[in-house]
């Protein structure tokens, strides 16, 4: 069982994580609902990438579903401080797998005030097919973000966010998180990776 207080403490912290760390002073709209939302489009175009962050009392399984529209890879590109479009392949990955660990990172910061042990994975992409069998982690709750930042003449992301709660039978995760202004993310604390 998740209290609505722990819901709550986890949408607030994960709306934050994103505007510090995708949205960097651009125009960012994030828009909250519970629930896995609807499908992921089985596209192999898109991208599916997910990371895991994990306590003792609690597991989240968090997927980030890409396009690949010529306004995500120009956004991309802008923040590895290329020309517009100019990432592919490996560093396109790269790229991508760089701004969840990011936005997830912040998040699983927060989150270690409360719960020392939290871990972060590495982050990983999966075929989009793979999206249809998000219901087999049965989580005890979700919430979807849909995601879309920048103004559309300067190239625009957006992407959606899913986070899978998942708890052990018989246990109830019951937290809060002391909830502040959104900051700007230091320099220090940015494109960390944490293993675990």
């Amino acid at each position: 069982m998740i209290t609505t207080e722990a819901i709550a403490s986890v949408q607030w912290l994960f709306d934050k994580a994103i505007r510090e760390n995708a949205g960097a002073g651009a125009a960012c709209e994030v828009t909250v609902s519970p629930g896995l939302g609807p499908a992921m489009a089985d596209d192999a175009r898109r991208h599916l990438v997910v990371i895991g962050i994990s306590s003792y009392l609690f597991r989240m399984v968090v997927l980030f579903d890409f396009d690949a529209a010529p306004r995500t890879l120009d956004y991309l590109s802008r923040r590895a401080g290329g020309e517009p479009g100019a990432l592919q392949g490996q560093l396109l990955a790269d790229a991508y797998g760089e701004l969840v660990n990011m936005i997830c990172g912040a998040a699983k910061r927060t989150l270690h005030e409360v719960f020392p042990h939290t871990g972060l994975s590495t982050p990983f992409t999966l075929e989009s097919s793979c999206a249809r069998y998000v219901c087999a982690l049965d989580p005890a709750h979700s919430l979807t973000f849909a995601v879309n930042i920048g103004d559309q003449g300067d190239g625009q992301l957006g992407f959606r966010m899913t986070v899978c709660l998942c708890v052990a039978p018989g246990t109830t995760l019951d937290f809060t998180v002391a909830r502040t202004a959104p900051a700007n993310a230091s320099s220090d604390s940015c494109g960390e990776i944490e293993f675990f």
